[in-house]
């Protein structure tokens, strides 16, 4: 759970970042690190997914040695 929160803020700050850029009108910045921040709770979030499918392969070397 905690670490679902974590790639939510990123969700959060980005689109805030993303209305900050859009209600500036002359800075690009706002958008760019709106975008940034998505991206980041997305990388975040599939690796977070990514790691609780994942299973550990028993050890080669283990078998090596029992045989």
């Amino acid at each position: 759970m905690k670490k679902n929160l974590v790639s939510n803020l990123f969700f959060f700050s980005g689109i805030l970042w993303l209305f900050s850029g859009i209600i500036s009108e002359g800075k690009s910045t706002g958008l760019a690190l709106g975008c940034a921040f998505i991206t980041f709770g997305i990388v975040l979030r599939t690796k977070e997914e990514s790691e609780k499918n994942s299973e550990e392969l028993p050890s080669t070397e283990n078998e090596k040695d029992a045989n």
